[in-house]
């Protein structure tokens, strides 16, 4: 799903970044056994810590966080996305960035 967003939405400024705490290699296969097509941000308590700032102050996953360039918090949600969730959610970040 993550992918297919980000081929729909790369286009227009949208870039998906994953974090993971795990095994580097493990997350490079990961990577390429699905055809990833965004960065995958590997590390341990450096990844914890840009949760938190983000607002998963409890360390759940999954955790998704909507930023727009400059860094400011649009949307997050704790749990998984459906496609159609999260393309709403990516429509009315764009709408709002336009105002």
């Amino acid at each position: 799903m993550l992918v297919r967003a980000q081929s729909r939405w790369g286009a227009r400024g949208v870039q998906i970044v994953g974090l993971a705490v795990d095994d580097p290699a493990a997350v490079s296969r990961f990577g390429q056994d699905f055809g990833v097509n965004y960065p995958l941000l590997v590390g341990q308590s450096d990844v914890d810590e840009i949760g938190r700032r983000l607002g998963n102050h409890h360390g759940v996953l999954p955790y998704t966080a909507v930023i727009d360039g400059e860094g400011h918090l649009l949307a997050t949600k704790v749990g998984a996305y459906s496609e159609s969730e999260l393309e709403a959610t990516l429509t009315r970040a764009a709408a709002e960035l336009r105002r």
